[in-house]
């Protein structure tokens, strides 16, 4: 889990946050009226001031972002490229411990670049 935010919060609220996106990704995987090869549930829920991007990749890992509501068309731009930089940083990491806070310096650094633009 990797999280950065302009005013810190408790890192339950993170988890919390996570688990609760990962559940409506899997539930709407299910109630999906056509069951299509390759289905993943959601790809955004949007609100009046954001919108919760969701992108799955082919092994099952799901990445989520929240952005301003008018930066939806580059959202899934930018976290393919936040899933690029995590094969190569944090997967190829021998000290990188799966389903524990990512603490990669090049991961955190790479990602920190996309997610300025997003400002």
């Amino acid at each position: 889990m990797f999280c950065r935010q302009s005013t810190p919060t408790d890192s339950n609220l993170q988890i919390d946050a996570a688990a609760f996106l990962y559940s409506m990704a899997q539930m709407a995987n299910q109630i999906a009226p056509t069951k299509v090869k390759g289905t993943t549930g959601f790809t955004k829920i949007q609100t009046k001031t954001s919108t919760w991007s969701c992108f799955t990749s082919l092994t099952g890992l799901k990445m989520f972002l929240e952005t301003p509501t008018y930066y939806q068309e580059e959202a899934q731009v930018s976290l393919q490229k936040i899933y690029m930089f995590y094969c190569d940083y944090v997967l190829k990491n021998p000290f990188s411990i799966p389903g524990q806070p990512i603490k990669a310096i090049k991961f955190e650094q790479k990602t920190m670049e996309v997610l300025e633009k997003i400002k």
